[in-house]
C-alpha cells in the first residue's frame, strides 16, 4: 500500500484472503430506505439464504456493519430480567450491546469456564442467560475455548452468542469458522459474522434460529432503523461467498504459521507473555509493554517499510501495549521474509531483541 508517497507492507489489515478489492459495482450505491420500508431489496433473501445454509442454521440476518449485527442481536434477544456473561476481552461493539439490552450483565475472566460457570450459578433466577463470546479474540488472536464454554452454557440452560468476526471464513473446514473448527457448530444459538473482514465485501450477519430470526425482525433496532445495504453490496457478499476460497484459506493459514514462528525465534512474546510460535490464528501480538514504546516501535517498522499499528490502554491493559499484526494471504514468502527482517532490524533499534 502507499502511505505519505511510501510503498509499506501492511501488516494491519483485515482483508484476511486478500479479497477485497476490484472492479466498482454495476448497480447504483442507494438503497433508497430501511428494509421495513422501501429497502428489502430480493438480493437480501439470497445472501441470507446461502449465509443460513453455509452455517447449518434456519435463518440469516444481513446487518450493515458487523457492529451493529452485535448491537442489533444482541440488544435484541436479551432484556431486563434476562443475564448475559460476557467474556473481559469482548469486543466494544458486544460491550455497547449488553449495556443497551438493559439485562444484567456478568463480566467473567478471560476464557476462563469455571470462572463462566460460577457466575451463571449466581444468575441463576434470571429470565434467561446468554453467554457472549468472541470466537477469535480481535486483539491477541487466539481462541475461545468453547468446547468448555459450550458445555457450562448447556448446562445452565443458556443460550451462546458467538462474534466469530475474525474467525469466520478462516478456521475450520472450508473456512465455516471457530465454532466448526472446535467441533461445537451445533452449540452456538447465534452466529455473528462478518462479510467486511475475511470476505472482502460489506456488513454483517446473524445465523440463527428461524424463529429467532422473526423475533429479531420485529425487535432488532439495528435492522429496522437504518437504511438498507445497497443491492451493488449484496451482490458483491453473493457473489465472494459463493467463490472458491480455499486455496487463500490455505496460503493465509501457511503465512500465518511462519510469521509466528519466525518472530517467536526472534525472541518476541505475546499479549500474555507468552513465547509466540506455539499456536495461535492470523493475529499475532507483538508485546512491547510501555505505551510510548510500542508507538515508537510501530514508527520504527513504519521506517523499516512496515506498516503495523500500536494497540494501547484503553484497548489493552496498561503496561501491555503491543503491535498487532494481522496477516492476510496476499503476504507471500518473500513477503514474509520481508516483514520478519524488518521486525529484527526494528527490534533491535528498540532493544526487544
Amino acid at each position: 500500500m502507499l502511505a505519505g508517497g511510501r510503498r509499506l507492507l501492511n501488516l494491519c489489515s483485515n482483508d484476511y484472503l486478500g479479497l477485497a478489492g476490484g472492479a466498482g459495482p454495476a448497480r447504483g450505491l442507494g438503497s433508497a430506505g430501511s428494509r421495513h420500508m422501501s429497502g428489502n431489496d430480493a438480493a437480501y433473501e439470497g445472501l441470507e439464504r446461502a449465509l443460513a445454509a453455509r452455517k447449518r442454521a434456519g435463518a440469516a440476518l444481513v446487518y450493515a456493519t458487523g457492529y451493529m449485527a452485535n448491537i442489533g442481536v444482541i440488544a435484541g434477544l436479551a432484556g431486563p430480567g434476562d443475564a448475559i456473561y460476557s467474556d473481559e476481552l469482548n469486543h466494544a461493539s458486544i460491550i455497547d450491546a449488553c449495556r443497551l439490552s438493559g439485562a444484567a450483565v456478568s463480566v467473567y475472566p478471560h476464557n476462563d469456564a469455571a470462572a463462566l460457570e460460577g457466575a451463571m450459578r449466581r444468575g441463576a433466577g434470571a429470565r434467561r442467560g446468554f453467554v457472549v463470546t468472541e470466537g477469535v479474540f480481535s486483539v491477541d488472536g487466539d481462541v475461545a475455548d468453547l468446547r468448555a464454554i459450550s458445555d457450562a452454557a448447556e448446562r445452565h440452560g443458556a443460550a451462546l452468542l458467538l462474534d466469530d468476526a475474525h474467525g469466520d471464513f478462516v478456521l475450520g473446514r472450508d473456512g465455516a469458522g471457530t465454532a466448526s473448527h472446535l467441533g461445537r457448530a451445533r452449540r452456538v444459538d447465534a452466529h455473528i459474522g462478518s462479510l467486511s473482514k475475511a470476505l472482502g465485501s460489506f456488513g454483517g450477519y446473524a445465523a440463527l434460529s428461524a424463529d429467532a430470526a422473526r423475533l429479531l425482525e420485529g425487535r432488532s433496532r439495528a435492522l429496522m432503523y437504518t437504511s438498507a445495504l445497497p443491492p451493488a453490496v449484496l451482490g458483491d457478499a453473493a457473489r465472494r461467498l459463493a467463490m472458491a476460497r480455499e486455496p487463500r484459506r490455505r496460503r493465509l493459514l501457511e503465512s500465518a504459521r511462519a510469521v509466528r514462528e519466525g518472530l517467536g525465534r526472534m525472541g518476541f512474546r505475546d499479549g500474555a507473555g507468552r513465547p509466540l510460535g506455539k499456536g495461535g490464528t492470523h493475529i499475532v501480538p507483538v508485546l512491547v509493554g510501555g505505551e510510548e514504546k510500542a508507538v515508537g516501535f510501530s514508527a520504527m517498522l513504519r521506517d523499516e517499510g512496515v506498516l503495523a499499528r500500536a494497540v494501547r490502554y484503553p484497548t489493552v491493559a496498561r503496561g501491555a501495549a503491543r503491535v498487532r499484526v494481522s496477516v492476510t494471504a496476499r503476504l507471500s514468502a518473500r513477503l514474509v521474509r520481508e516483514a520478519l527482517g524488518a521486525f529484527r532490524r526494528a527490534g533491535r533499534r528498540a532493544g526487544l531483541v
